[in-house]
């Protein structure tokens, strides 16, 4: 971690690449411009950043720092050396932890009005800060958080400002100012719902430490980053609210008429899943004292021990999560549709996604638990495939590669499903 020091000449310094005994230090949260407005590390070393406008933030926070008793910060546009993958690898996977660990962050809101009041004017909610990916962590991570308007005079803090914040981002007060170990999956997933970023990845890679998820950044694989987040977090929790999503209706027709796996493609899939919180497991045969199942994923699918509630004759069933909806009370818990694509039972794809079911458990007798497991369709074949024919079915062949001793999986017929 490279850090920014104001010398009294008004000329700015850095820094070696501190490893550990960071100094006291303030970080810069903002929203970035046209890359060619922002100061990198090399216009820093050659010394051409002041010609750039983006150099103004980084004096506004060295001012800033100076005058909170600091002498050091931290910009992100200026203080990791992105064209070194291993190093912007470790600054991702490590950014968390820096804004958490920093005194204070001055968050800079470039389209804010000077003297806009947040309680009652649209400046403050409507500003851009508040739909990007990165900024979300930079928004929960630190213990104070000040909050700048675009002429850099004071608008709040964090705590003065929670409840207003709150309403804008969805976030629970109580998640905003203290710990998250009680937020479940689902609800942290719902922050980040309508945020954005500019590269596709980064919706997943901005999330790692919202999470406390560590894992390699691998650029150009698109969406399957979000797939790989949720992959690590199954690793270390066994919260099934991370089931607990909805497609839109009228997003794709077809996965709401013939199935999609068990994980999200996007924390777009969570908008409305902000009040789902982690539950113990419904009594029933196979399971301990209410005790969640774990489960775990392998080349076949996602493995599982559910409450199974056959509905009609179509091999559909309501799979009952241990999670619930903060609305309803504490005996209820969130339930999906799975549809049975195997033979001899056993296999499941999830259907009708744009819908989650709230059931009593209690109210429906004897619950026995079954070993499910829950198949994933390929990314590369659901964006290439055509509509499917429901409660169709498909052979998986292991074809050898000779020349990298690996085994591929190829469907013949039918669905497509297997590995994601």
């Amino acid at each position: 971690m490279r850090l920014l020091q104001l010398k009294p000449d008004g000329e700015l310094s850095l820094t070696r690449d501190l490893i550990n005994d960071f100094p006291p230090y303030a970080i810069l949260s903002h929203t970035w411009g046209p890359d060619t407005d922002e100061v990198t590390l090399g216009d820093l070393l050659d010394k051409t950043g002041k010609r750039k406008i983006g150099y103004d933030k980084i004096r506004f926070c060295g001012e800033q720092a100076r005058r909170s008793g600091m002498e050091y910060f931290w910009v992100d546009t200026c203080c990791i050396d992105k064209s070194n993958s291993t190093e912007l690898a470790e600054a991702i996977n490590s950014m968390y932890n820096w804004y958490r660990e920093a005194q204070i962050c001055f968050a800079y809101l470039a389209d804010v009005t000077p003297n806009d009041d947040p309680y009652t004017s649209s400046s403050f909610a409507e500003s851009r800060w508040f739909t990007r990916g990165w900024t979300l962590q930079e928004l929960i991570g630190p213990s104070e958080v000040i909050f700048f308007a675009s002429d850099w005079t004071r608008i709040g803090t964090k705590h003065e400002l929670s409840s207003v914040i709150s309403g804008i981002t969805g976030i629970p007060e109580r998640f905003l100012l203290g710990d998250l170990a009680e937020a479940s999956v689902a609800q942290r997933m719902s922050w980040a719902a309508k945020r954005n970023t500019t590269k596709v990845e980064d919706i997943a890679y901005c999330l790692l430490g919202i999470f406390d998820i560590r894992m390699p950044l691998i650029y150009g694989e698109r969406e399957r980053a979000f797939r790989r987040l949720q992959d690590e977090i199954i690793k270390v929790s066994d919260d099934q609210s991370i089931f607990a999503w909805i497609v839109d209706s009228d997003a794709d027709t077809t996965i709401i008429k013939d199935g999609i796996g068990p994980l999200a493609r996007s924390p777009a899939s969570f908008k409305r899943s902000g009040n789902i919180i982690q539950a113990s497991a419904p009594r029933g045969d196979g399971c301990l004292l209410g005790v969640r199942t774990p489960f775990a994923i392998n080349n076949k699918g996602l493995h599982l021990a559910l409450p199974l509630l056959q509905v009609g004759e179509k091999r559909e069933f309501l799979a009952v999560l241990s999670c619930r909806d903060t609305a309803t009370t504490s005996e209820h818990r969130t339930a999906l549709w799975l549809v049975d694509i195997s033979a001899n039972g056993g296999r499941y794809m999830r259907v009708k996604p744009d819908r989650l079911e709230d059931v009593n458990p209690d109210s429906m007798g004897k619950l026995n638990y079954q070993a499910i497991c829950a198949q994933f369709e390929n990314l590369r074949d659901r964006r290439e495939a055509g509509s499917r024919a429901a409660g169709g079915s498909a052979r998986l062949e292991r074809v050898a590669d000779p020349r990298k001793g690996l085994y591929v999986l190829r469907t013949l017929i039918g669905l497509v499903f297997g590995l994601g």
